[in-house]
């Protein structure tokens, strides 16, 4: 009844699961460890500008990842 009468509500249903959700969580936990943690914005703007740039420039600095694992098959 209440999305009825607020039209301007929608309700989408995704999985939990679902590769794109899980890639989009990944950025923003990267986003906020690199680039948002311990940091204090004084406005709006500062926080845009800072989101902007990490946007612009997410290869700068590349790190080369090695699988380091070992499967044993018994």
């Amino acid at each position: 009844n209440w999305l009825k009468r607020n039209k301007r509500f929608h309700i989408y249903f995704t999985l939990t699961s679902a590769l794109c959700l899980n890639m989009v969580e990944r950025f923003f936990r990267v986003l906020s460890e690199q680039r948002l943690k311990r940091v204090v914005f004084k406005s709006v703007k500062d926080l845009t500008k800072v989101v902007e740039e990490y946007i612009e420039h997410p290869n700068d600095n590349p790190k080369l990842f090695i699988w380091a694992a070992t499967i044993n098959y018994i």
